[in-house]
């Protein structure tokens, strides 16, 4: 439900649900995104349709930490992957120096919502990196590259979603790169 809603959180607390958690939409202007950067000891590369599958176990092994988050199924990473939406000449691996994926960046376009929000945005799906790889600039390098494909395209902004209470840290990764709230929901809960 939207953040903003009041009236319906009112409602919802009447029948006895609470607010749980909270998620932001976060956008950031490509004019004013960050130059590319790579973390040292790592390389992005272009997405590589032979290596999904690896890259979907990768996803789910980054999730397992995310509140309310479930494995991606190979069915369901298939439509993820290759549905109509998604973005591949957009989207990234993080390679460690064995060659092995410890990093995903899945975009996806949206291009029916281009009138209605007056913007173009390039929508980075999944980021996942493990956990024995975070705090080390990986995040930032695939988000560095996603922005500059979307500058590429012709694109004006790039969105994300995030838990605003996601434990590894992911909320102050983005604002520091740029990203800013343009709007939020609330995820209701009866125990």
């Amino acid at each position: 439900m939207s953040a903003t809603n009041t009236s319906v959180g009112d409602l919802f607390k009447d029948f006895g649900l609470q607010a749980v958690r909270w998620t932001d939409d976060l956008i950031i202007d490509l004019q004013n995104s960050p130059d590319v950067c790579v973390a040292p000891g790592y390389s992005i590369v272009p997405w590589n349709t032979s290596r999904d599958e690896e890259a979907r176990v990768t996803k789910n092994q980054a999730f397992m930490d995310h509140w309310g988050s479930t494995p991606t199924s190979e069915e369901g990473w298939q439509q993820l992957v290759h549905g109509s939406t998604a973005r591949l000449d957009q989207s990234f691996f993080a390679l460690d120096e064995n060659d092995e994926i410890i990093g995903v960046l899945l975009s996806h376009r949206y291009e029916a919502d281009d009138d209605v929000l007056e913007k173009r945005i390039g929508w980075i799906d999944k980021l996942a990196t493990l956990a024995g790889h975070r705090k080390k600039s990986v995040a930032k390098s695939l988000i560095t590259h996603a922005l500059a494909a979307y500058r590429r395209d012709g694109l004006t902004h790039g969105a994300l979603n995030v838990d605003t209470e996601n434990p590894t840290g992911a909320y102050g990764l983005y604002t520091s790169v740029g990203f800013t709230p343009f709007r939020g929901s609330v995820t209701y809960e009866r125990q």
